[in-house]
């Protein structure tokens, strides 16, 4: 089964890893390379529901709305999007949010980076071995 232990890395992940290793005071390096791990995680979900969805001839126009809907954000909290997220200072923001009590409106935070990703992976069928690359360079795009 995918996961973010048997992915194929880049190179620059690899060297990213590295970096923090040798670098553990480098808080805000730490916190953009556990971003991109959660990233990852992300799009390996979204990849195995790709290929469910393909395996049954599910309707191919499933949209990011539909898959954060489905899969993102849970009223217990432990949607795939509400137990990942990005980083500040070491402490970990979820990536989506309830904006309201009655969990009837959410709050999606870095939404056109993994609508992007979203897009690549689903709609596009990109293979397993290309992840991490898509989810760097994805970032560095939005980030730069």
């Amino acid at each position: 089964m995918l996961s973010l232990d048997n992915i194929k890395k880049t190179k620059r992940y690899k060297d990213r890893k590295e970096y923090n290793e040798s670098n553990p005071e480098n808080q805000v390096h730490i916190d953009m390379t556990n971003l991109i791990d959660d990233l990852i995680k992300v799009a390996i979900h979204i990849k195995k529901i790709s290929d469910a969805h393909s395996n049954r001839n599910a309707d191919r126009d499933f949209s990011f709305k539909q898959y954060v809907d489905a899969y993102g954000i849970m009223a217990s909290g432990n949607g795939l999007l509400q137990t990942n997220g990005f980083y500040i200072d070491g402490e970990k923001r979820p990536f989506v949010e309830w904006a309201n009590e009655e969990q009837t409106k959410y709050n999606i935070y870095h939404n056109n980076l993994l609508t992007d990703i979203f897009n690549n992976v689903y709609h596009k069928g990109i293979s397993p071995d290309k992840i991490v690359d898509l989810v760097e360079t994805t970032d560095m795009w939005y980030n730069c």
